[in-house]
């Protein structure tokens, strides 16, 4: 699937069966339409996910991906978080339930993990704690792969175009060009 994915190859049989209802079959004709366009464009892909994090290393390793680390103040993520609501809360318990996860990149977090599985944490040290352990995650991967990228989110918001060109210089296969200038 990932594979698939990072080729821009939408596998719209396996979503047609994992649909289940008219929204579904909306968003499925979004994206296959999004990566169609994409792979002809020779556009490459971007995977914008938190918790992709901790898969880091092994996409890296696995599917030859380019890593770029986005970080962020700890004072945005728990205002974000907060202003979200509760809908994201059921994170810390699934970050928890993977045994080799916590004991490979946040054994020093370990029991606030546990504490924070069996009962909710309020909005804003639930926040802090995501916020440890996600960095926790960056800082262990980065330290044992020198081609990951780290960026600060706060750069890039203050200086975009500078801190853009300085990221597209530190990737392969890219340029700074109009186009990517148009879009920053």
């Amino acid at each position: 699937g990932f594979r698939d994915m990072l080729r821009l190859r939408y596998n719209v049989v396996a979503e047609l069966r994992a649909n289940r209802g008219i929204y579904d079959l909306a968003k499925m004709a979004k994206y296959a339409t999004a990566f169609s366009h994409g792979r002809v464009r020779g556009l490459r892909p971007l995977i914008d996910d938190p918790y992709m994090v901790f898969a880091a290393e092994w996409m890296a390793e696995r599917l030859d991906c380019q890593v770029v680390m986005l970080v962020r103040h700890p004072a945005g993520i728990v205002s974000s978080l907060a202003r979200i609501g509760t809908g994201w809360s059921d994170n810390l318990p699934d970050i928890a339930a993977q045994p080799e996860l916590v004991r490979d990149l946040l054994a020093p977090y370990a029991e606030e993990l546990e504490r924070a599985a069996r009962e909710p944490l309020e909005p804003i040290a639930h926040g802090a704690l995501l916020w440890k352990v996600i960095h926790a995650g960056i800082q262990h991967q980065v330290e044992h792969n020198p081609r990951f990228v780290v960026v600060r989110y706060e750069d890039l918001a203050t200086d975009p175009m500078n801190e853009f060109r300085a990221l597209y210089s530190r990737l392969e296969g890219l340029s700074f060009n109009e186009a990517a200038q148009d879009a920053v």
